[in-house]
């Protein structure tokens, strides 16, 4: 995974006003992600986490 352009074969997905752009490639190892915002004592920013992850 990266950040990167829109490619034309993305799945594109809006959730709560935000584009969610994933490659044909990656679409089936993101099924039990999870993408949350936090703001506390480590900082802020984006926290990507996977439930299949240890």
């Amino acid at each position: 995974m990266a950040l990167d352009e829109s490619k034309e074969k993305d799945n594109k997905y809006q959730i709560n006003g935000i584009d969610i752009l994933i490659s044909e490639q990656d679409k089936n190892s993101v099924n039990d992600f999870n993408i949350d915002f936090v703001d506390d004592y480590r900082g802020k920013g984006l926290v990507i986490q996977s439930a299949g992850a240890c």
